[in-house]
Order: C-alpha cells, then structure tokens, then sequence
C-alpha cells in the first residue's frame, strides 16, 4: 500500500528540467508503475494572488499539487 508520504518524497528529490518556457516548476514521475505530475506555484503571502517576485520568500508562498496523471 501506497502511503501519502512516498509520493511526496519523491517529489522532493525531483531533479528538474527547464520547460520551454525555462520554467521549473512541473514534475512528472513514475511511482509505483503509477505516473505522478505535480505542479509548483507561487502566491502571495495571503495565498489570494500570484506572488510579485517569486523569488523574494518574504513576498511569496509556494504551493504543490501532486496528482495521478489517471485523475486527471
């Protein structure tokens, strides 16, 4: 059984590649024979807003979405 902490473990020690739009901020893996994406954004301090300057910690929160590619 899968636990909700392996997927995110993996996430974690995911080596990016730039995107084509030199972006890294979109994952995809194997785990478990089960293809896993994510997705990296960041908002404003209040969640509310993208951030100003994503690469300002104190302007930015960063959030991750981790799904099946099956739930999509």
């Amino acid at each position: 059984m899968v636990t909700q902490a392996q997927p995110i473990a993996a996430v974690r020690t995911h080596r990016f590649d730039k995107d084509a739009w030199g972006e890294r901020d979109f994952g995809r893996l194997t785990f478990e024979g089960q293809t896993i994406v994510f997705k990296v954004d960041y908002y404003d301090t209040n969640l509310e807003f993208g951030s100003e300057d994503p690469a300002d910690p104190s302007m930015m929160a960063r959030t991750v979405t981790i799904m099946l590619v099956s739930e999509h």
